[in-house]
């Protein structure tokens, strides 16, 4: 079973330098994060006067960032070291991590993308694992996200990428957001410009939502399936109607983390992620 880290890092916004300690597993995956308890309210946007939560435990997950080990900076910057993860960061949004509205502990990761936008942005925390993200084909995750605002267009929180022994193809299947709904974007046809979507669920503003999902490849030609759950409800199925014919991968051997927005944007929009999880096997939302 994996072990959580401890510990206060630097962002890294002025060097290089790794950011933290981390724990390693036998299969080479990294944990990250901390379990964590306080009673002081931290939580001013969305549960205000509420005592904060414990952060949920991290014992037998693969990957778990709950953003406690890292100390507050102003803006991360591109291209960065924060503990395991690599930064992305383009565009007009800002990525931080702060206290401003934590789901549980003290920090959360918090993107802002302002009302003068030219276009699309990315803020995202990135890892490679050659070897696979978890140890078979099946990949589950899990993160809490706090909306202001709901998006408008295509936005999305989460990537897996990966080769797909099916197809033969390289492929992603990220976790979106159009505002009106959530979706699964895919690519991974012969055609490297040919996309798909499934959609479902509404998402909201101003209050926390748990969201959970398995990527499961097959190994069989356009017969992998992806599914999401919003607060413990399936709101979408790539294997029911209308039926998507996706090949992913095997394994996933990257992951993209963070807020990716697309077109302009009338109004500013901040996103708030919390308690993030992948693993093997699925992964309970925190209490």
């Amino acid at each position: 079973a994996a072990a959580c880290s401890s510990g206060s890092s630097d962002l890294g916004l002025g060097d290089d330098s790794s950011a933290g300690t981390d724990a390693s597993t036998s299969d080479g995956t990294t944990v990250t994060g901390q379990d964590s308890s306080t009673t002081d309210s931290g939580n001013p946007i969305g549960d205000a006067g509420a005592d904060v939560r414990a952060e949920p435990s991290c014992s037998g997950i693969a990957y778990c960032e709950n953003f406690e080990d890292y100390d507050d900076a102003s803006t991360i910057a591109n291209g960065k070291t924060l503990g395991p993860w690599t930064t992305n960061v383009g565009g007009t949004e800002t990525m931080t991590v702060d206290g401003t509205n934590p789901y549980g502990g003290t920090k959360a990761l918090h993107i802002n993308i302002p009302i003068v936008d030219a276009g699309s942005s990315t803020s995202l925390l990135e890892q490679t694992v050659g070897g696979g993200l978890v140890t078979n084909g099946d990949m589950w995750g899990r993160m809490m996200v706090w909306y202001k605002n709901k998006p408008n267009g295509h936005t999305w929180l989460f990537q897996g990428l990966g080769h797909s022994s099916a197809s033969g193809n390289n492929m992603s299947l990220n976790l979106a957001n159009s505002g009106g709904n959530y979706f699964f974007n895919y690519h991974g046809y012969a055609d490297a410009g040919e996309e798909t979507s499934d959609q479902g669920g509404t998402p909201v503003a101003g209050a926390w939502v748990c969201l959970q999902w398995e990527y499961k490849s097959s190994g069989t030609v356009n017969q992998s399936e992806a599914k999401l759950w919003a607060d413990g409800v399936l709101v979408i199925d790539s294997l029911a109607a209308p039926v998507q014919t996706w090949d992913l991968a095997t394994p996933f051997t990257e992951m993209q983390l963070g807020f990716v927005h697309y077109p302009n944007t009338a109004e500013i929009i901040d996103v708030f992620i919390d308690d993030f999880a992948l693993n093997n096997a699925k992964v309970d939302c925190p209490l």
